[in-house]
Parts: structure tokens; C-alpha cells; sequence
């Protein structure tokens, strides 16, 4: 049973993979750029795309509306920043007041300042099943080289192309005679309470190794998986061993 919920968990990761190509995504959908609203131009695009807005966030009632779409004023962050629910993410966009613009770029572009977080049974069945700890001081190029090994071998049902070319470092590992749980995931929140990395790239320790969990073939009892490179792969390996001595 635990097998069947970790193999339905892995399928719904593929649901929540995000859009790639923000830019291309906003000409798409026709997210503007720029908006002006009470005579105060706020401009987009000043935070990666690896980043996502918190839930519940607190906004003003006021709306301004703009080329028919509605905006309302942050009440919270370091910055004079609206926000609409538009762009290619649930959680909608951000724009910030233009002559703020390149200071908020430099600080969500800053990695000292957001905090890094580990989740120990990231897709367990229960939220009473993770365990999740502060890391006070982690290796910002070695989280960047796994952000990116992340984005680079997810499994994205809408990428066939995307797809292929990961597949050429892809092992299978039946779940029959190796359970490759916990799964984990990495993530940073910024100190303003703004936004969150995403947390659905999974990875899991076997043999002393770190792995990317890409999907679960859930008939066969099987799922793929990519290794993570061994300098990026030992550093998260005896950070977890570490966390969960504590």
C-alpha cells in the first residue's frame, strides 16, 4: 500500500511541473511587461522564474484595473510591488515600481538572503510524515547546481523533447526489491516572507548516492531515476546523513 501512495504521489509531481520559458510564456498569454497605475510605472521580470509567490500573501482590497486586468498593492515585502493574477503560474506575478526595479532584482538574485529549508518525505502520504529542517548554512553553488540538475532531468508531461534528451543518463530501479524512500527536496524561502523555489524536484540516497527521482511507472513497480553528480550528490548526501543524526 505505502508503495502504490509514494507511486501516485510521483504521478502527481508531473501535474505541478512549471512552465519553462517564462518569457515565452508571458508573449503567450499576453502578460504586459509594464503597467501604470495611479501615474507610478511597475515593471515585471525583476525575480527568476525558478521562484514562486507564497500562498496567502497579504494584499489591499483596493484594485486597480489595467488593459482589463486587475492589480492590487503588496502589503508586505522589501519592495512597492502590485500584483495581478495573471502569467503562466497559479500563483500569478509581481511587478515592481520601476525606479525600485533594479534594487529588487539585485536583492531576489542575491542568495543570502533567503533561507534553505530540507524536506524529509516530501511526497509521503501524510504531512505528519515529512520532516522538515532549517539548514543555517548552505552551499549556494552547490543549491544552484541542484536547482538546475532538477530542472534539467524533471519529467514534464507536456515536453516530449525535454523528455527525450533526459533520458540518456535515465536507470530504472524496481521498487519491488529497493524502496527508494524517502524522497526529498530542497527549497529556499526569501526573508521577506515573498517567495518560495520550487519543491517538487524529488531526490532520494541509495548506496551512498543521490538520486533524481524522474517518475514512477506505477504498473511495473518501477521508477526512473537520474544520479546526481558526484560532487553536488556527496555534499547533499552528508548534509541530510547530518540532519537526521540531529
Amino acid at each position: 500500500m505505502r508503495r502504490v501512495l509514494a507511486g501516485l504521489a510521483l504521478l502527481g509531481l508531473l501535474t505541478l511541473t512549471g512552465c519553462r520559458g517564462w518569457a515565452q510564456a508571458q508573449v503567450m498569454l499576453g502578460v504586459p511587461a509594464k503597467v501604470e497605475i495611479e501615474g507610478v510605472e511597475y515593471r515585471t521580470g525583476f525575480y527568476d522564474d525558478s521562484l514562486w509567490l507564497q500562498d496567502r500573501l497579504p494584499r489591499s482590497e483596493e484594485e486597480f484595473e489595467v488593459g482589463g486586468k486587475v492589480f492590487r498593492r503588496m502589503e508586505q515585502g522589501e519592495f512597492d510591488c502590485v500584483w495581478a493574477r495573471i502569467g503562466p503560474k497559479t500563483g500569478g506575478m509581481l511587478y515592481c515600481r520601476e525606479d525600485q526595479w533594479d534594487e529588487a532584482k539585485a536583492y531576489y538574485g542575491d542568495g543570502e538572503n533567503f533561507d534553505y529549508y530540507c524536506i524529509i518525505g516530501a511526497i509521503e502520504a501524510r504531512e505528519g510524515d515529512k520532516q522538515i529542517f532549517e539548514i543555517p548554512e548552505m552551499d549556494l553553488e552547490k543549491f544552484d547546481a541542484l536547482k538546475k540538475h532538477g530542472g534539467t532531468f524533471d519529467y514534464d508531461p507536456f515536453d516530449l523533447v525535454h523528455n527525450k534528451a533526459a533520458e540518456y543518463k535515465e536507470i530504472t530501479i524496481d521498487t519491488r526489491k529497493i524502496d527508494p524512500r524517502p524522497y526529498i527536496s530542497f527549497y529556499k524561502d526569501s526573508r521577506d516572507g515573498i517567495f518560495t523555489s520550487y519543491k517538487a524536484h524529488y531526490f532520494f540516497v541509495m548506496e551512498g548516492k543521490l538520486y533524481q527521482a524522474r517518475y514512477h511507472n506505477q504498473s511495473e513497480e518501477v521508477v526512473a531515476a537520474v544520479e546526481v553528480p558526484e560532487e553536488t550528490g556527496e555534499y547533499f548526501v552528508e548534509l541530510i546523513e547530518g540532519l537526521l543524526e540531529k
